[in-house]
């Protein structure tokens, strides 16, 4: 039972101790208690697909170790084996690129101030996974990327698609018509924008604002202006008023001093029909069709017309004007008016 030989060595273990615990994962968000029962404090929260070393605790318990520390949580929410790939987040919605004879850059981030990274034809269609300060997020060759959410439409938009100028009047230093803090230039850009949303939305027009901001642009910057947006019809907003407080109702405007007359009285004839047949129920009352050498159509290379929409000085028409509602209507009504008239002028 003895032997002259060298003692062998322990031969080297290639495992580690048994400490039973279990290798698994989260199978939701975690929380992990002080103790055994959940209206005890949180310490702190897994989340789903977190890898985990755990021990049952009781029939219902589990121990969660993490370092030296030791915390508690539902047996159900974990689960043995190695955690799945977490799921890629499902696209939100699908858009389409809306920038006619151009194309829109693809940035790196939320911000016009970011790297390009692409660039994306108009009416390409694109799926996104909502919107973050104004930028769509979408995949671009498997990385993320964000494009302006201002020059996408949720219908497709036709290869030749007029393109429709709305001229919110007035804007930045310039505030138009006021009655006390009530400004033109306000309420103008929010019947704008609303009429460009919905020529956008029920009709896949291409629509193009001079502004979209509180910004200031000349009046006959405009109409230069709308032509080097490829405009086809340019169509001014705008609220009237009047010293005497009583004028009050809508009025379309066109300019008999340029080559467009005919097509510009047809145009502001159908915007002025289908606004009255919008708010003369509200009680507005109709001013009618009327030619004038305003500046911002005077000089106009296509078809234009400007609205006056209500009077600012009337409490009649401010009633209106301030209202959400009543916005919508009028800015339907303007839509609806220049849908008229292209359908009538192809």
């Amino acid at each position: 039972w003895i032997s002259t030989s060298k003692t062998p060595t322990e031969p080297p273990t290639t495992t580690k101790p048994d400490d039973g615990l279990t290798q698994g994962y989260a199978n939701r968000t975690v929380n992990l208690f002080g103790k055994t029962h959940q209206s005890s404090e949180v310490l702190m929260v897994l989340p789903k697909y977190t890898a985990v070393s755990y021990k049952a605790y009781n029939s219902s318990w589990s121990t969660v170790h993490i370092g030296s520390k030791v915390y508690y949580t539902a047996s159900s929410w974990l689960t043995k084996g190695k955690a799945p790939a977490a799921p890629e987040a499902a696209p939100k919605g699908t858009v389409y690129i809306n920038t006619p004879g151009d194309v829109l850059n693809v940035r790196s981030k939320a911000s016009l101030s970011s790297s390009v990274i692409g660039q994306l034809a108009h009416a390409s269609q694109v799926s996104h996974y909502g919107t973050t300060n104004g930028f769509y997020k979408i995949k671009y060759n498997g990385k993320d990327g964000y494009i302006s959410a201002a020059f996408t439409q949720t219908l497709k938009p036709s290869a030749n698609s007029p393109i429709i100028v709305l001229d919110p009047g007035h804007g930045g230093k310039d505030p138009g018509a006021i009655n006390g803090t009530f400004y033109e230039k306000d309420v103008v850009l929010d019947i704008s924008k609303r009429a460009e949303k919905y020529l956008r939305e029920k009709y896949g027009y291409t629509v193009k604002l001079t502004r979209s901001t509180d910004i200031f642009i000349e009046r006959y910057d405009r109409a230069p202006l709308a032509k080097s947006m490829g405009g086809v019809v340019f169509v001014s907003l705008h609220n009237n008023a009047d010293p005497k407080r009583t004028a009050d109702g809508i009025e379309t405007y066109y300019s008999a001093n340029t080559n467009q007359v005919s097509r510009s009285r047809s145009l502001a004839t159908s915007i002025q029909n289908n606004l009255m047949s919008m708010m003369s129920s509200s009680g507005m009352r109709s001013r009618g069709v009327k030619s004038a050498a305003f500046t911002v159509i005077n000089h106009s290379l296509m078809p234009s017309a400007l609205v006056e929409l209500g009077f600012i000085t009337s409490a009649k028409d401010v009633a209106l004007l301030r209202n959400g509602g009543s916005r919508q209507k009028m800015a339907e009504g303007v839509a609806e008016g220049i849908v008229e008239y292209l359908k009538a002028n192809k």
